[in-house]
């Protein structure tokens, strides 16, 4: 388990921003991280304090290659951003 830790402020701006599917998504976050950390064989290696709308984690892969794992709610925005 990667005991994904969520910052308040992020947790707060999610639901303020996105109502009930944020919070929904929040409650889902912490598997998510441990999925993509097993299927991808990551390790977490430090925690960002200051996160905006996606949530992130400094991870290393499995060859020790540094690399951030990003995920987010989906929304228009993000359809966006991507």
């Amino acid at each position: 388990m990667s005991n994904v830790f969520i910052p308040r402020e992020f947790y707060e701006r999610i639901t303020a921003t996105f109502g009930t599917d944020g919070s929904r998504w929040l409650e889902t976050l912490p598997n998510l991280v441990d999925e993509y950390l097993r299927r991808w064989k990551l390790k977490v290696s430090a925690n960002f304090d200051e996160l905006s709308f996606n949530f992130v984690l400094p991870v290393e892969r499995e060859n020790g290659a540094a690399a951030v794992l990003k995920l987010g709610l989906h929304s228009q925005g993000r359809l966006r951003e991507v």
